[in-house]
């Protein structure tokens, strides 16, 4: 009896694990550096919400961004340029292992590779 409940116990344990590591809120988070496509920026994902974007890996400051999901494949980003005001861009997100790709509303698509 004992081995049968530590089995299932590993067996929910891994599903579990598998879940989590498919669920793009989470696979999100980190650095990701731009390897090709449109804009040429690389973000920071945290886990609040929050967002850094980077220019040739140097982080652009003066401004404030977030993000959020509306969905497990859609994104938004909100930037705050100082006197511009904020400015919306929402996306389709795809992530397969460490490679992100980001597809805006206007078509173009950015490719960022997750940062080491």
């Amino acid at each position: 009896m004992k081995r049968v409940c530590l089995t299932i116990f590993v067996i929910f344990g891994m599903f579990l694990a598998a879940c989590g590591a498919n669920d793009p809120q989470k696979a999100i988070l980190g650095k990701w550096e731009h390897i090709e496509g449109v804009g040429g920026f690389g973000y920071e994902f945290f886990e609040n919400g929050n967002l850094t974007l980077f220019q040739s890996g140097i982080p652009m400051t003066g401004n404030k961004a977030s993000y959020r999901f509306v969905d497990d494949t859609h994104l938004e980003l909100t930037i705050s340029f100082p006197g511009e005001g904020d400015s919306m861009i929402a996306m389709q997100v795809s992530i397969s292992g460490d490679t992100m790709t980001l597809t805006m509303e206007s078509g173009g698509v950015q490719k960022l590779r997750r940062a080491k």
